[in-house]
């Protein structure tokens, strides 16, 4: 099905039945089809452009509307939008990928948290002495009888970890958002 017939006339200077996939466009009742200017993507000789034409580039070079058949093609829109994604098809240089790969390096860098070598120490020691003692030992038992006893359970919206079913709940757990997720 041709999207906006009306719209698509002011493309072509001529009948749009002389445009490239025209049958197609109009026999097709599921797909949506629309017009796309070659010389958007493609020079006139029919190779592809290293850098593509805007709309309004076209526009400003008077290229864009009542032009020959020959110049536009219909295409489904989903095809449509996959020759016109930004990177579709563009090989990057050796030299570009490797300062994307500094760059990335860098972001990461910066933004990762170094927590110093005596830090850790301490926090693993700290664990190890909490549970040398009968106090921490006893606290761990019991803190695994508590969670072995508990299981998760969901309503279709939320998880909630309990001991027993609540009504309306059924056994697993939803990992959609961790927000939605409760222990109780």
């Amino acid at each position: 099905m041709i999207g906006g017939v009306t719209k698509v006339t002011r493309f072509c200077n001529t009948d749009i039945k002389y445009i490239e996939n025209y049958d197609k466009a109009n026999a097709d009742t599921e797909n949506l089809w629309c017009i796309h200017h070659r010389l958007e993507t493609h020079n006139s000789d029919g190779e592809k452009r290293v850098k593509q034409i805007t709309a309004k580039e076209m526009i400003e070079l008077d290229m864009y509307y009542n032009r020959p058949p020959a110049e536009l093609v219909f295409m489904t829109i989903s095809e449509h939008q996959k020759l016109h994604k930004k990177g579709a098809g563009y090989k990057h240089s050796e030299e570009q990928k490797r300062h994307i790969s500094e760059s990335v390096k860098r972001y990461y860098q910066l933004h990762q948290r170094v927590i110093p070598e005596k830090v850790v120490q301490k926090m693993a020691n700290s664990l190890r002495e909490r549970y040398k003692t009968e106090e921490g030992k006893a606290q761990a038992r019991s803190h695994s009888e508590i969670m072995s006893k508990k299981r998760w359970y969901n309503n279709g919206i939320i998880s909630v970890m309990v001991e027993e079913c609540p009504v309306g709940f059924v056994a697993g757990r939803i990992m959609k958002n961790k927000k939605r997720c409760k222990r109780g």
